[in-house]
């Protein structure tokens, strides 16, 4: 047996649905309370999709982060989760197979717990890859033209054509921070989530056949509860760690974690520090590369022979080769340590918060921009540059709560 709807209309929105069409089908989905379980007893699901898209993603001041990678534990051929996740998992699947053995619960054949599919995802790894393999090239071949590759003397010229780049591109994410932010990187990136199976997320339809209309589902759900873990609503086979459950909060001590807050705070990095430095890197690697391979400008020189009219007048245009004279003594030879010992922390902190600011779409007026900028130059030079991206993420995530809010007020 499986539960019916009470209209007999199961939810079919799928990506290829005319816009107006699936906005339909999305709120059916989301709002009809036949769909998911609802119930006194029925532990509630976790909407990430509309309520909490940055779930996982920032801390609880709204900081973009990132796992430890030391504290993941392997939990299947090449899937790993958070170490007290881990843990609480594989007491949750031994309770669902040992459930089924003693014929308690059928929720296993439901959701496949003994098998899971996917788990920690690496927001570096992928944002690597991105950089390297489609932003920088994208910059480089279609947006930089040829006349400012031959233009092109020093990395101030080249940071502020990505500059106007990220301003023309700005649906891009293109620091590492604003990449985890975008959906383009799953909520898995904060290894507090496991999903069994490879069905397609927009297949509603499938949701219900499969998972949703089984009579076993809420055993399932209910399971999935006793050890501390939401099921998410949009994609019902996949568990996400519920860090203010009494079940998950017993796990989170064994490794001497209190609440979500403590999680954060002891188990993941900050992520606007390592994606400040990580677009250093990127940009110098973006940068050298024009330079290195194209040691020789081409100008162009025209002469002019007078004549008695202007008319008559010839002109003779010649192209030479010059050696390229850039900020570097040898530019076959140039390093990163040189690199950054000519353009420190001063100068780029300034065009990497003018790169978040279009990035999150926050507008500044000419004041408050340099007020900030002073600020974080200061915190830079007195304490480090640790703590002035600190600042700088403390005040992006402002921007992104007030931001959110707003989204989730719609919901």
């Amino acid at each position: 047996m499986s539960r019916q709807l009470s209209n007999n209309v199961i939810p079919f929105a799928e990506n290829g649905l005319a816009p107006d069409f699936l906005y339909t089908q999305r709120s059916y989905y989301l709002k009809n309370t036949e769909i998911y379980p609802v119930g006194n007893n029925i532990p509630r699901p976790i909407d990430i999709w509309y309520q909490r898209p940055l779930w996982g993603k920032v801390d609880t001041f709204q900081r973009t982060i990132i796992p430890k990678n030391n504290l993941l534990k392997q939990i299947g051929t090449d899937l790993y989760a958070m170490n007290f996740v881990a843990n609480a998992y594989f007491d949750f699947r031994n309770a669902v197979l040992e459930a089924r053995r003693k014929l308690k619960s059928s929720a296993a054949t439901v959701i496949d717990i003994n098998n899971p599919k996917k788990a920690f995802e690496d927001a570096v790894y992928f944002y690597n890859y991105y950089f390297k393999n489609k932003l920088d090239l994208r910059f480089k071949n279609s947006f930089l033209s040829e006349k400012s590759r031959n233009n092109t003397k020093d990395f101030v010229f080249y940071i502020d054509k990505y500059l106007s780049f990220a301003e023309v591109k700005s649906y891009f994410p293109h620091t590492l921070s604003g990449y985890l932010l975008s959906p383009i990187m799953s909520n898995r990136a904060s290894g507090l989530i496991i999903e069994f199976a490879l069905d397609k997320y927009d297949a509603d339809d499938q949701k219900w056949v499969k998972y949703l209309s089984s009579d076993f589902f809420i055993d399932y759900i209910r399971l999935a509860a006793n050890f501390g873990f939401y099921v998410n609503k949009h994609i019902p086979w996949s568990i996400v760690a519920n860090m203010n459950s009494v079940n998950m909060k017993r796990y989170m001590a064994q490794v001497n974690v209190i609440d979500a807050a403590d999680n954060f705070r002891k188990n993941y990095l900050q992520a606007e520090y390592i994606s400040y430095e990580s677009f250093k890197k990127y940009m110098f690697a973006s940068y050298y590369s024009v330079i290195s391979s194209r040691p020789r400008m081409e100008k162009i020189i025209v002469d002019s022979c007078p004549g008695s009219s202007v008319v008559e007048t010839n002109y003779k245009t010649s192209r030479i080769l010059i050696d390229r004279k850039t900020e570097f003594k040898d530019i076959n030879k140039v390093t990163y340590e040189e690199f950054i010992s000519y353009y420190p922390d001063y100068f780029f902190i300034e065009k990497y918060f003018k790169l978040k600011l279009i990035e999150e779409k926050v507008s500044l007026t000419p004041k408050n921009f340099n007020d900030i900028l002073y600020r974080l130059r200061e915190t830079a030079s007195n304490k480090s540059t640790y703590y002035a991206l600190i600042q700088m993420a403390n005040f992006l995530a402002k921007e992104k709560d007030k931001k959110y809010n707003q989204y989730r007020s719609n919901f």
